[in-house]
């Protein structure tokens, strides 16, 4: 299901990235992360920006492992407020520290444990 849900999104978004955020990027991160990575958000990869962890303009590289999903509200708040610092280890795991020194963590699901069987 995710392999059709992928080029339905870069077909809708196409006109709307950035030149530097490629249809192969924005797959790469939306197949990994597939919806806003921000604690509690399940906002769809749609609804969602690439956030550069380390910005381009400070040399950050453009790629999936420096590259999660946000959506616009959690990509303009971790933009924006330089006392929340992101931090992604090299299988997607998103931690994110706030200015008080509380840490989230969020896995992607493509990495989740499985639910446990009812039974």
């Amino acid at each position: 299901m995710l392999s059709r849900a992928v080029p339905a999104v870069l077909a809708l978004r196409q006109d709307i990235l950035p030149a530097s955020i490629t249809d192969a990027l924005f797959g790469a991160v939306a197949a990994r992360g597939q919806h806003c990575r921000w604690p509690g958000c399940h906002k769809k990869p749609i609804h969602c920006d690439i956030h550069h962890l380390h910005y381009r303009e400070n040399g950050g590289p453009n790629t999936p492992c420096n590259c999660c999903l946000l959506c616009k509200y959690h990509h303009h708040r971790a933009a924006h407020d330089p006392k929340i610092r992101l931090v992604m280890e090299p299988d997607g795991t998103l931690h994110i520290t706030y200015a008080d020194g509380t840490t989230e963590t969020t896995i992607p699901p493509i990495h989740a444990p499985p639910l446990p069987l009812a039974g």
